[in-house]
């Protein structure tokens, strides 16, 4: 967030799906049948790069965002 005013949008947006949507996605098929409890944390780190990139507040709905950026929600990267 300290690079946010120091970054234009769409590089910010290529460091912060370098760093965390990649790493995500990596390895997605071990997801399947996970309990939540287990997939939270992920879904966690995974919504506050969303807010990042969009420049959202953190109680504004984020399906919007997600769709704009074209990421799927954790429960459907199964």
């Amino acid at each position: 967030k300290k690079l946010l005013p120091f970054l234009d949008d769409p590089t910010f947006f290529l460091f912060v799906t370098s760093l965390v949507s990649f790493r995500i996605d990596y390895c997605n098929f071990l997801y399947r049948g996970l309990p939540d409890s287990t997939l939270y944390p992920i879904s966690k780190a995974f919504k506050s790069a969303a807010h990042l990139v969009a420049r959202a507040t953190f109680f504004s709905h984020l399906s919007p965002y997600l769709v704009l950026l074209q990421w799927l929600p954790i429960k459907n990267l199964e």
